[in-house]
């Protein structure tokens, strides 16, 4: 079967010939941490007034991809999020971080706006602070340099210049500290930014609505 990309989609069979069958590539990805039903994945795309293709022929459109992808993400904390941890995360951003599960759907959310590395870079520093030993200390400090801190790093965080030049110029000999002039800026920006736009979102309001329900 030959399969090929097709924007967001992943199809198997000849390409514009009416019989191949295509499927959002997040989908192949998530669906293993979710129900494996495709039963369940028919019920989601129909609550939304469309259906991906693959499942069906005719009838509804094609799904929007984001849109999907947020009923499944709703699907994927429903049961997993106690009521009294949803409503804790409107109170405030500490209040979310202080809980794991509340971290996870955060970085769900911050994906749909590809700025979850401001997060992973957060999550980071806080596991940097616990180390004891010069060595473990030493390999984390670069492993978040090269990650996130250095210019073109793969997740590069949104810092000012001399804070970036600081850390680098104490990467060599990193102490305890090293990293907390960055965190600050960044937990700011999630605070101000990032955090007020996760209480709008659609992920955050189905759930919110879901808790009030039970």
């Amino acid at each position: 079967m030959t399969s090929y990309i097709e924007g967001d989609y992943i199809c198997n069979g000849k390409r514009k010939t009416g019989h191949e069958k295509c499927y959002p590539k997040f989908l192949i990805e998530v669906l293993p941490t979710l129900r494996p039903s495709l039963l369940f994945i028919v019920n989601l795309s129909l609550t939304l007034g469309c259906v991906p293709d693959g499942f069906k022929t005719d009838g509804p459109g094609k799904c929007p991809v984001e849109d999907l992808q947020i009923k499944m993400e709703n699907e994927r904390w429903a049961d997993r999020a106690p009521v009294d941890d949803v409503l804790a995360w409107g109170v405030s951003l500490d209040h979310l971080l202080e809980c794991k599960t509340g971290q996870l759907v955060f970085e769900d959310f911050l994906k749909t706006e590809y700025s979850d590395e401001n997060l992973l870079f957060w999550l980071a520093c806080e596991n940097y602070k616990k180390k004891t030993s010069d060595t473990e200390m030493m390999v984390a400090a670069k492993r978040i340099f090269v990650e996130f801190v250095q210019v073109d790093a793969p997740r590069q965080i949104n810092i000012d210049c001399v804070t970036r030049e600081e850390i680098s110029e104490n990467i060599s000999q990193p102490g305890p500290n090293c990293f907390n002039r960055a965190q600050r800026l960044i937990y700011g920006l999630m605070e101000n930014d990032c955090y007020p736009r996760f209480l709008k979102s659609e992920i955050y309001q189905a759930l919110l609505e879901q808790a009030e329900r039970r």
